[in-house]
């Protein structure tokens, strides 16, 4: 019997992940045991090894998941919209939102563990286009970015600490009136 597979497994790795992204909203990663995370999925230590070698690799695996499922986003349902806002700014926000709880840990522990999908990466990635698509070349460029990056990495965090108040789409308008000598003149290049 594939056990990986069955319902009951699955059921179970979702408890993990839940009392997991629990106590990471309430506590630092590195002050979180295994059996913290069996006391709060009402588990007990064999069950969460069967599912994972330690905190540090439910965390990862976490990761990865998200990981894969934003890559998914973007290389399916986003393809036919025309504008880079539509396209990956406003799938991107509305992914942050319905992962809410994970995000909220995201942000809380992205000092002590380098999360595969670093936001302040996208955003210095995503920025570096645009300020190479400029018809005007720019000084020190990789300077602008760096600037620009952790500004728009600052607002997202400020963002997810007020709970996600703005709808994504809002929240897009605040991230490109920001970035707006940089972000702007390249937002309508296909």
């Amino acid at each position: 019997m594939n056990v990986k597979n069955n319902q009951r497994f699955k059921d179970t790795e979702q408890k993990i992940r839940g009392a997991f992204l629990g106590l990471l909203g309430r506590r630092d990663l590195f002050d979180i045991t295994v059996g913290d995370i069996c006391v709060a999925a009402e588990i007990n230590r064999s069950t969460f090894y069967a599912h994972h070698d330690g905190a540090d690799a439910l965390l990862e695996a976490m990761d990865e998941d998200m990981s894969r499922r934003l890559m998914a986003i973007f290389e399916s349902e986003t393809a036919d919209r025309p504008s880079k806002r539509d396209r990956y700014l406003i799938p991107y926000l509305r992914f942050l939102v319905e992962n809410r709880a994970f995000y909220h840990a995201y942000f809380r522990n992205s000092s002590q563990y380098n999360f595969k999908h670093d936001l302040h990466d996208i955003c210095r990635a995503s920025l570096g286009y645009c300020v190479r698509a400029l018809p005007t070349p720019t000084a020190h460029p990789d300077l602008l970015v760096g600037y620009h990056a952790a500004g728009i990495y600052a607002l997202i965090r400020e963002w997810a600490n007020r709970d996600f108040d703005l709808a994504p789409e809002e929240m897009a308008d605040v991230l490109e009136k920001c970035g707006s000598d940089i972000y702007l003149p390249a937002q309508n290049a296909k």
